[in-house]
């Protein structure tokens, strides 16, 4: 029996595996490199990244075709995006609500095909944020040890946060496209 039930399963496995072990392996030098660059350079690199994430929405949400509903919601959820990044004044918070949220959104993806290949009935949305919410506190446990970086309580509450948000915002976007389709996903 294989480990995964499709190709697109093992993809999206893959997928979140990367993204952890990305963010597991930028621990001992973020906080120092965070340091290093200036506030205006910081700032236009997150923009940058922020915009290129927003192109690659535009060009995925082009091929799915969305409804006026899925648009209304998506616009919502990205007010909320930059109503938060404004208020977030140190750049490490922002990373984390990108990172847990990707963590989240691809443990989701992979349990949903799994749920459609029939080898998983739990609640994929729920799993998915309790999957993130233990990998970000093991990101916690791993700074306790390193001397430059610092456990904090507050941070595993917002990575948690983080991937709870990106869940909403993704079964909000499905809720919308079945509720259109008939289909999810």
């Amino acid at each position: 029996m294989s480990l995964f039930t499709s190709h697109r399963e093992s993809r999206l496995w893959i997928w979140a595996g990367t993204a952890a072990i990305a963010v597991f392996a930028s621990i001992p030098f973020a906080g120092s490199l965070v340091t290093l660059i200036e506030e205006p350079v910081a700032t236009t690199l997150f923009v940058v990244g922020l915009l290129l994430i927003l192109a690659g929405l535009a060009v995925f949400a082009l091929r799915i075709r969305p409804g006026p509903e899925e648009l209304a919601i998506a616009l919502v959820i990205g007010a909320a995006y930059l109503l938060l990044f404004s208020r977030m004044s140190i750049p490490a918070e922002r990373t984390h609500l990108v990172e847990y949220g990707v963590i989240a959104v691809l443990i989701r993806a992979a349990l949903v095909e799994r749920r459609s290949n029939g080898q998983f009935r739990h609640n994929a949305s729920l799993v998915a944020v309790g999957a993130a919410m233990a990998l970000g506190t093991v990101d916690e446990l791993i700074q306790a040890f390193i001397p430059s970086r610092v456990f904090d309580w507050r941070d595993i509450g917002f990575n948690a946060g983080a991937a709870l948000l990106a869940i909403i915002a993704v079964q909000a976007l499905a809720w919308a496209r079945k509720r259109r389709t008939g289909t999810t996903r």
